[in-house]
């Protein structure tokens, strides 16, 4: 794959500048449960997984209420854990595909179009379920996992 080229061309007439790139990295899609339309809770992992064209990574930076809270680097699936301190508030994740360039000598990277998505609800706390619950602290107790994330 070569890196990305841009071609600009003038058009006098039309005083138009229009820039084209050749094969640049691109997140053909994101999956997640119900289409970011899934309820959103405390201790719940949200998982994403993405559909790349022309890119090796994606860089995956995580806000809650436009604080970024987490950023990785992936091949394609990321997760954030919501935290009590997100009750209330709205998860957005920006992802940015990019590749090394395989023509140059240099470490060149380029870079694709962002691409956020938004989690239509707020994060709530997960409901009690006294059956469960015996259960899930158990297994985190068992598994060294703190409960907070």
């Amino acid at each position: 794959i070569e890196p990305v080229r841009v071609l600009t061309m003038w058009l006098p007439q039309q005083s138009l500048r229009l820039d084209v790139q050749a094969l640049p990295p691109t997140v053909l899609d994101v999956h997640t449960f119900e289409k970011f339309q899934q309820d959103v809770f405390v201790g719940a992992p949200l998982v994403l997984e993405c559909d790349l064209l022309y890119a090796q990574f994606v860089d995956a930076i995580w806000y809650v209420e436009n604080t970024l809270v987490r950023t990785c680097r992936s091949t394609n699936s990321f997760y954030y854990i919501p935290t009590q301190m997100d009750i209330g508030k709205t998860i957005k994740v920006t992802l940015i595909p990019h590749r090394q360039s395989a023509t140059t000598l240099e470490d060149q990277v380029c870079y694709g179009h962002a691409v956020t998505k938004i989690f239509e609800k707020v994060v709530i706390p997960i409901p009690f379920m006294p059956i469960l619950h015996k259960l899930r602290q158990s297994w985190l107790s068992n598994n060294n996992i703190n409960n907070n994330n």
